[in-house]
């Protein structure tokens, strides 16, 4: 088993397919006066459902979220890369951490944030709930995310023949 060790030259990729989907809401989710009930705080409607993923560890991660525009974006505390509109449609995303990088592939575009963690860990979601001021998820949003065929693995970069395609 590969050590995962990013000073060591490890990179971390991962491959998966996904969709964005709106949440549709039926009759039950609406009060007498047919508002929209409020979403309790740690439902499974909240807004941690439009992060897709977290990479890095907890003191430099990158983000890959979705903006309230629907704009799917790598962020870093100091950095945000636009990937562009979300569809209803499946699409394979394409993800490699390694050094002082995290790169993301969407739509046959590549975007780069520069940041630096020292572990090479991944979620599928917000890995590090600290930081929901820093992605801005106070607004409401009734999207979510489906990912299938998720494939992952580490590879040392003096092996780059072995990437994830």
């Amino acid at each position: 088993v590969p050590a995962n060790n990013r000073s060591l030259g490890d990179r971390l990729e991962l491959k998966f397919d996904t969709i964005c989907l709106k949440r549709v809401r039926d009759k039950k989710h609406k009060n007498e006066t047919g508002k929209m009930k409020p979403k309790k705080k740690n439902s499974v409607h909240n807004n941690y459902n439009r992060v897709l993923l977290t990479i890095g560890d907890a003191n430099d991660p990158a983000w890959l979220y979705v903006t309230e525009n629907h704009n799917l974006q790598l962020k870093t505390k100091i950095e945000t890369k636009n990937l562009g509109i979300l569809k209803s449609e499946w699409k394979t995303v394409y993800v490699q951490s390694a050094a002082d990088y995290t790169r993301v592939r969407y739509n046959d575009k590549w975007v780069k944030v520069k940041h630096k963690p020292l572990l090479n860990c991944v979620f599928l979601g917000n890995g590090f709930r600290k930081y929901e001021k820093l992605l801005n998820l106070n607004t409401r949003s009734d999207i979510f995310f489906k990912a299938t065929n998720i494939q992952s693995r580490v590879v040392n970069i003096s092996n780059s023949s072995n990437q994830i395609k």
